[in-house]
């Protein structure tokens, strides 16, 4: 699956309260990929997609 749609999965996931462990295992990817993605959707407020995938290019 390409990377935005995971990102914007794994969004729509935390917007429905479900936990890390399970957003992970929905979408196929590393708890601590789900754990970067949340840690920067939550600290940046409006930030968009090219934002986080700069960031996780940044943390990687």
């Amino acid at each position: 699956m390409e990377p935005v749609k995971v990102i914007k999965a794994i969004i729509k996931d935390m917007n429905a309260n479900r936990p890390v462990e399970q957003i992970a295992e929905r979408n196929k990817v590393d708890r601590e990929f789900v754990e970067d993605v949340l840690q920067i959707y939550t600290t940046h407020p409006g930030i968009d997609m090219d934002g986080i995938l700069d960031r996780l290019k940044y943390y990687s």
